[in-house]
């Protein structure tokens, strides 16, 4: 779920998955109609965006879970009666462990993971001062950028 539809296609061309949703929409409504009146168990959010996150009480069904791994500075307001109607479970994801960065490393130094395909844009160090805010002109473009240290 994306609210650029340039970066859902990236998406589903990276990924192979094909249900997305375009979070403009009645995102409630389309989760129910692609879970046959459900709605997910389990909400991540990794977007770091406030009304993003915000909005994940009314994505997850009853007894559900909600992951925030994106945070932003400010806080999080919900429903408290709505929070337990539902009977919700809110947890927070920091970071990965070190084991976990070793056990990725493993996983694209075997071919499993193509971390080639993330990275749209590079930068050689010596322009960053330069560059570097142009990465934020790519309209959805952009996916990873890499600084190349020569």
């Amino acid at each position: 779920m994306d609210i650029d539809n340039s970066k859902i296609e990236k998406c589903k061309k990276l990924t192979g998955i094909s249900e997305t949703i375009n979070a403009k929409g009645d995102v409630g409504s389309i989760l129910k109609e692609m879970l046959n009146g459900d709605l997910p168990t389990i909400v991540l959010d990794a977007t770091g965006n406030s009304e993003s996150m915000m909005n994940t009480f009314n994505y997850v069904a009853a007894g559900g879970t909600i992951v925030f791994i994106g945070l932003f500075t400010g806080d999080v307001i919900f429903n408290d009666p709505h929070f337990h109607k539902k009977e919700l479970t809110l947890k927070a994801s920091r970071a990965a462990m070190s084991g976990d960065f070793k056990k990725i490393i493993k996983l694209m130094e075997s071919g499993k993971i193509d971390a080639q395909s993330f990275i749209t844009h590079r930068i050689k160090f010596d322009d960053v001062t330069t560059e570097f805010e142009k990465l934020y002109s790519y309209n959805g473009e952009l996916i990873k950028a890499v600084i190349e240290m020569d």
